[in-house]
């Protein structure tokens, strides 16, 4: 172990990565924050901020810096269901308060707060390629590509769904199935289908959806929900380019949007949808939290709040031993403890998300749509069904920050 303070390399400057490294940096851990991108300013397609979420960030300390992020409110959504429209207010005080959060604004704002503690340094364009590890294979250190060596007395990786740290240290993730992928596009569209403050959702008659979210940063994202394998099968018919393929398949007012903004629409790109989990989230030397130890699916908008969590539960475990002395057996102690605390909310989010997954594979007939349209025209019962997705929305296990 080092003389001086405890080191901590963190591998991932993503939600998980940032805020750990804000709470460790902040608690007079040294804390080196690695990103193989050289900054953030890329297309982030999960910006979606539960009140979960916002409490960790409240817990935190960082309400007023939050305030300060691009976002928006979604306040209702509307609903195609065959030839019906149907809007169904969410009624954000006292339901979801969901808001879409500039995830590139929302990483910038956590890694400045860290910066303000002398312990802490961030490192962009670093990717590592390999692990350090002693004569008895504990993990101490990772090697950058470029050959540089960064010794600590403890890894945590936060480097995503792909982790280079799960591949490298050999780990293989249990999948739940999945039958649906996700492509998204991005551009400025306009028309009663693409309101600033609301969601539209067409449930397509041959399966699958479509949706349109206002993106915080300007614009709107355009999902399209396809069965597992689709994406191949367009991509051999040439159709993958852009969004052709849904002409015809797609309400008219939904394609006449798309057809306006046809030139300033981003090429799409395919989220191949994981959902899984490790068996095991540490070896020695090393942790796992976030998407690297357990890649949550779309449904719910769940990424960004269950990597807050992780990262309040790992501190609280963490901060306590580092600054005890970083003794080795003591910080895997802490290692498999953070795991403990967080696995159960995370099995049974990921239970939940492949049920209603298991939704997208299956073609709506007529009699189901028009069914659909009812439900969504009572206010009473929309609130009901609304209040069902708590689990999405506050969690299901009260999480508290201790350090």
């Amino acid at each position: 172990m080092s003389d001086e303070n405890p080191r901590v390399v963190i591998v991932g400057a993503g939600p998980a990565g940032a805020a750990l490294a804000y709470l460790l940096a902040r608690n007079g851990v040294r804390t080196i924050l690695l990103e193989r991108h050289a900054d953030f300013a890329r297309e982030f397609r999960g910006e979606g901020l539960q009140p979960s979420g916002v409490e960790c960030l409240v817990q935190m300390g960082l309400t007023e810096q939050l305030a300060a992020v691009p976002q928006t409110r979604i306040a209702r959504v509307c609903y195609g269901l065959g030839s019906k429209l149907v809007e169904a207010p969410l009624e954000l005080g006292e339901l979801e308060q969901i808001r879409l959060v500039s995830q590139p604004d929302l990483l910038a704002m956590l890694t400045r707060e860290a910066a303000r503690s002398p312990g802490f340094e961030l490192r962009m364009a670093a990717a590592v390629r390999g692990l350090e590890r002693d004569s008895i294979g504990r993990v101490t250190g990772v090697r950058l590509a470029g050959g540089e060596l960064l010794a600590a007395d403890f890894v945590i990786a936060t480097d995503g769904r792909n982790s280079m740290v799960r591949k490298r240290l050999g780990l293989e993730l249990e999948q739940l199935e999945q039958p649906f992928d996700v492509l998204w596009s991005r551009g400025p569209l306009a028309g009663p289908l693409a309101r600033p403050d609301g969601a539209f959702v067409e449930l397509l008659a041959g399966g699958g959806a479509t949706s349109i979210f206002p993106a915080p940063a300007g614009g709107h994202q355009i999902g399209v929900i396809l069965r597992k394998g689709g994406f191949r099968a367009l991509r051999g018919a040439g159709q993958a380019v852009d969004l052709d393929w849904l002409r015809g398949r797609c309400r008219p007012e939904f394609w006449a949007m798309i057809e306006r903004a046809r030139d300033r629409l981003e090429r799409p790109v395919l989220l191949d949808v994981v959902c899984g989990r490790l068996p095991r989230w540490s070896t020695p030397g090393v942790l796992l939290i976030g998407d690297a130890a357990h890649p949550m699916s779309p449904i719910g908008g769940q990424g960004i709040n269950m990597a807050l969590r992780d990262a309040i539960v790992t501190a609280n475990h963490l901060v306590p031993v580092l600054r005890d002395g970083a003794d080795a057996s003591a910080l895997d102690r802490a290692a498999e403890a953070v795991e403990a605390e967080r696995r159960p909310e995370i099995v049974a989010i990921q239970a939940l998300q492949t049920r209603r997954g298991r939704q997208f594979d299956r073609k709506p007939g007529l009699l189901q749509l028009r069914m659909m349209a009812w439900v969504l025209s009572r206010k009473a019962l929309v609130r009901m069904l609304l209040r069902q997705r708590a689990p999405f929305g506050h969690g299901l296990v009260s999480i508290a920050l201790r350090v």
